[in-house]
């Protein structure tokens, strides 16, 4: 499998067979994907698969590479979004708004004890899909 990253004109290769009969089945690949999620507890340390003592790096590091973006909207879509992990740690402390979007319901359902309630009324909205 091959494809074309449409702003840069890059195209990629998928070398390995296995991810690319994966990929072929959307719904095998996203399954498998939720059935993971589904599992992992719904803490820091399970979105984090254990490591929950680097998560102050981890957002540390991502808010450094937003400051060199500059800012470019008040809006940001969380991808990926857990228990709102990264939303409540830098998304909402960059941007006015924030939509979540996970193939997990269950950790959707968390995110706004886990982020609380004056900061989750910023959040917009919650999708539960796969991209």
């Amino acid at each position: 499998s091959s494809g074309i990253n449409a702003e840069y004109g890059e195209g990629f290769v998928v070398r390995s067979e296995s991810a690319k009969d994966l990929m072929r089945d959307r719904d095998t690949w996203y399954g498998k994907s939720h059935n993971f999620w589904k599992a992992v507890p719904s803490t820091v340390d399970g979105m984090l698969g254990g490591y929950e003592h680097i998560s102050h790096t981890d957002l540390a590091g991502s808010a450094e590479f937003l400051a060199k973006l500059g800012p470019r909207s008040d809006r940001a879509l969380d991808c990926g979004a857990g228990i709102g992990r990264i939303t409540k740690g830098l998304l909402l402390n960059t941007f006015q708004e924030v939509e979540m979007l996970d193939t997990c319901q269950e950790h959707l359902d968390s995110a706004r004890g886990f982020i609380g309630e004056e900061l989750f009324s910023r959040v917009s909205a919650q999708h539960c899909i796969g991209l």
